[in-house]
């Protein structure tokens, strides 16, 4: 479905465009149903619970989350 809609990207330029442009969707969309207070998904629930208690910023508590993520396989 997705390759009907946005064709394959030709060229570096284009393909960085649309990783930044899906970064910035995903974040917007994270933002947006954890502000309308729709639930957590367990990332998201790890990653509000140590901001609030911690009071450290969201960009790295999210950051230390998902690189631990990814180290861990």
């Amino acid at each position: 479905m997705g390759l009907a809609v946005v064709p394959p990207p030709d060229g570096w330029a284009a393909r960085i465009a649309l990783l930044l442009g899906g970064i910035v969707l995903n974040g917007l969309a994270g933002a947006t149903y954890i502000g309308a207070r729709l639930g957590t998904g367990p990332r998201d629930g790890l990653m509000t619970g140590l901001c609030a208690r911690t009071g450290l910023s969201v960009r790295l508590v999210r950051t230390t989350i998902e690189l631990t993520v990814l180290a861990t396989g």
